[in-house]
């Protein structure tokens, strides 16, 4: 069986980056993608009127001494910035 799909979007992201979740910025073009596996949060700027995503920067989770990984993340109301947490919790 032969099944059509179409892509809305696509974001690319380093090799094993693991990407897991997106959070949007409630007020800016700004997306927040947090990547599981090398537990990382890539900051996006978005054009709604492309669809696109240009990569920001990238704000790694972890240290030499702490290994985490990136489960969820979501903007709180007040601050609005993004709150991570590890995906089995």
């Amino acid at each position: 069986m032969e099944k059509n799909f179409n892509v809305f979007l696509l974001i690319i992201v380093e090799k094993g980056a693991g990407p897991r979740h997106l959070a949007f910025h409630p007020t800016l073009p700004i997306a927040y993608l947090i990547c599981e596996l090398n537990a990382s949060i890539e900051v996006l700027s978005y054009d709604a009127e492309t669809g696109s995503f240009t990569f920001i920067e990238q704000h790694l989770l972890t240290t030499a001494e702490q290994q985490a990984w990136g489960g969820a993340i979501h903007l709180t109301k007040k601050w609005k910035i993004p709150i991570c947490k590890q995906p089995w919790l």
